[in-house]
């Protein structure tokens, strides 16, 4: 700048007439705003000012390298690479050779990112004599269809346990189950994560607590205060899958079955209560892989009567005009979680065309 001005030396001998020749140049300058010089100093100025809203817009990297004799693919001239973040692109200024290298390498990085389809089953179990110690989740050994050896009482237990195996033998289980009448699906949510991203599912409702009461007495007429607080009830599924480079996918799994309860007396006040089942759990499957999660055991009593009105409600002979039954109900949830791997966008097409098939289906049963 100061030779487009000043002529500047670079000699210590001419100093002196350097500094003249620059006051001499900015003077001039100055006088006419039409010379040569100032139309110089205004386009520089302006030529600034752009280079800097450009830096402020995006970030430039400059990278410089040479090629090896072998001709291995380095990089070898200097090269410009500017992000525009709005249009989600990179501008790459190069030579032929090294824009080539940039590209391969862009094509290696910038692909589909994983996906998971995580579908889940979430099922109550009801417990008879048959199956009062829990459900055993095995199958016999050798070719054909699923045994009834399933419901095996002598092995059952109430513990926490896992087991693992293909999507379509439990499907036959539940199948087999429901023409028992002992199984109750609660919810069969399907959620497409994104690798190391969480995914939540959310199917409850909000049901109305009193967390305090308080009573004014100042005046004649006392006034109750009660503050309410709300809490979810339902199926809540968290699930952050993490895709590695062998298809397995490790996931971690957040579960919680929620209901509400039969209400308790607590200082004069019916309150409500809730039962609730939590499962945390991290693990790891194969592609379409289901992995189940089972022996979560809940135990309910009921009492009910029935009878002829008023003479079942008479002491002693009530006994004669109706009857008393006590049921124990004990039910098992059980987990069914089944990850499938989506790679290309020719995966999302076959999922997409399965969910509108099953769509479809469930549309044609209930018209009919």
């Amino acid at each position: 700048m100061n030779q487009v001005f000043t002529q500047k030396s670079s000699g210590k001998e001419n100093g002196t007439q350097g500094q003249t020749k620059k006051q001499y140049g900015s003077t001039e300058a100055s006088r006419n705003p039409f010379s040569r010089e100032a139309r110089q100093a205004k386009a520089e100025t302006a030529k600034a000012k752009k280079a800097h809203a450009a830096a402020k817009k995006s970030k430039e990297i400059v990278v410089s390298g040479k090629m090896d004799s072998a001709g291995s693919g380095t990089l070898r001239g200097e090269i410009n690479i500017t992000a525009d973040e709005t249009r989600n692109a990179l501008i790459v200024e190069a030579i032929p050779s090294d824009y080539r290298v940039i590209e391969d390498l862009l094509n290696q990085i910038d692909v589909l990112p994983r996906q998971v389809l995580i579908e889940v089953v979430i099922a109550d179990i009801s417990l008879d004599k048959s199956t009062e110690m829990g459900i055993e989740w095995t199958y016999v050994k050798g070719p054909g269809s699923l045994s009834t050896s399933l419901l095996d009482a002598s092995l059952g237990t109430t513990g926490f346990k896992y087991t693992i195996g293909l999507a379509d033998r439990w499907s036959s289980a539940l199948n087999f189950l429901a023409t028992e009448g002992k199984v109750d699906i609660v919810s069969a949510p399907s959620v497409l994560a994104s690798d190391n991203k969480e995914a939540k599912i959310d199917v409850s409702r909000e049901i109305p607590v009193a967390s305090s009461e308080y009573t004014y007495t100042s005046s004649d007429n006392p006034l109750l205060e009660t503050s309410i607080e709300y809490r979810n009830t339902g199926v809540i599924l968290s699930v952050t899958p993490h895709i590695n480079e062998r298809g397995l996918v490790t996931m971690e799994v957040s579960q919680e079955v929620s209901e509400l309860g039969p209400y308790v007396n607590v200082g004069g006040s019916e309150y409500p209560s809730f039962t609730k089942r939590i499962v945390n759990t991290n693990l790891t499957v194969k592609h379409a892989q289901t992995i189940v999660i089972g022996g979560l055991i809940r135990e309910s009593k009921s009492d009910d009567s029935s009878g002829a009105p008023w003479l079942v409600d008479i002491p002693i002979i009530r006994y004669l005009f109706g009857k008393e039954t006590k049921r124990d109900k004990k039910t098992e949830l059980i987990i069914l979680i089944t990850p499938h791997v989506i790679i290309s966008l020719e995966d999302v097409d076959a999922v997409t065309e399965e969910f509108k098939s099953k769509v479809g289906s469930a549309m044609k049963w209930y018209s009919k």
